[in-house]
């Protein structure tokens, strides 16, 4: 990225604003408890995880960065971005605590299968998405048309490795962990 200053601050923003979703997100799940669903979940996911639809993953992991990358493109890009890494934060943490709350150990286990592996590939594009438009809202210089497709490319790649990760690894990994943990 061929940023002219601003980054820093930027980042941190963006960070700010999806910390204080999942602390939003933690509060929600307090007040809305979802442990009748976790504990389903759980309870189905122990007797074998069936595969997920192709065209669910992959509208699972496109909504964010299309997003970011829609909302870039609108006039009021200074306030939709952060609002919406909030918004991102408090879904994924009331996703996260809601299996963590009312399972603990199993709950822990099952939330770091299914969100980790997703979590560690597309939540930094989407902080390079965000932290992009951010940066051409104030005028920073655009990075060139070639290094865009290439990263964009490169972006679409690791999006469709996590797709694959969800669909055959997770569920397999996840029924032999909690199967592990309720025997045990």
């Amino acid at each position: 990225m061929n940023w002219a200053g601003g980054e820093r601050q930027i980042l941190l923003l963006l960070s700010v604003c999806f910390l204080l979703g999942g602390i939003a997100g933690c509060l929600l799940e307090e007040t809305f408890p979802a442990d009748a669903v976790t504990d389903h979940f759980l309870a189905v996911a122990v007797q074998g995880y069936h595969t997920p639809s192709l065209w669910r993953e992959i509208g699972c992991l496109l909504k964010w960065p299309v997003l970011a990358i829609i909302l870039a493109h609108v006039p009021l890009t200074g306030v939709t971005i952060p609002a919406l890494f909030t918004l991102r934060g408090t879904i994924l943490s009331y996703g996260i605590s809601a299996f963590v709350v009312g399972n603990s150990l199993e709950g822990g286990l099952a939330s770091g299968a299914l969100f980790g592996p997703i979590c560690l590939l597309s939540l930094p594009l989407f902080f390079l998405l965000g932290a992009e438009a951010l940066m051409r809202q104030i005028g920073a210089e655009a990075p060139p048309r070639k290094k865009w497709i290439a990263a964009a490319g490169l972006c679409a790649l690791l999006l469709l490795f996590c797709c694959m990760i969800d669909r055959h690894v997770t569920p397999v990994f996840l029924s032999a962990l909690l199967m592990t943990v309720t025997v045990s």
